[in-house]
């Protein structure tokens, strides 16, 4: 197991080593990630990074290709 906050070396360098297996990401490290970003695109209150929080966590969770794509729309 690699565990990654999808840097983009480390990205190149596992598909590198490990060829086309499957791959999945930290979700704590995601959202970190995603909510430095919300917060640099000018998301600061505590309630509103809760609802985008909850937002990622629903598309991260949706157990369907067809559910994900509707919750990340």
């Amino acid at each position: 197991m690699i565990m990654s906050d999808r840097n983009p070396a480390l990205l190149v360098a596992v598909a590198h080593v490990c060829g086309k297996e499957y791959h999945s990401y930290c979700l704590r490290q995601l959202k970190e990630n995603f909510l430095k970003e919300a917060t640099k695109h000018g998301i600061q209150k505590e309630a509103t990074k809760k609802i985008v929080k909850e937002m990622l966590y629903k598309v991260a969770y949706d157990p369907t290709a067809a559910k994900y794509n509707v919750a990340l729309q």
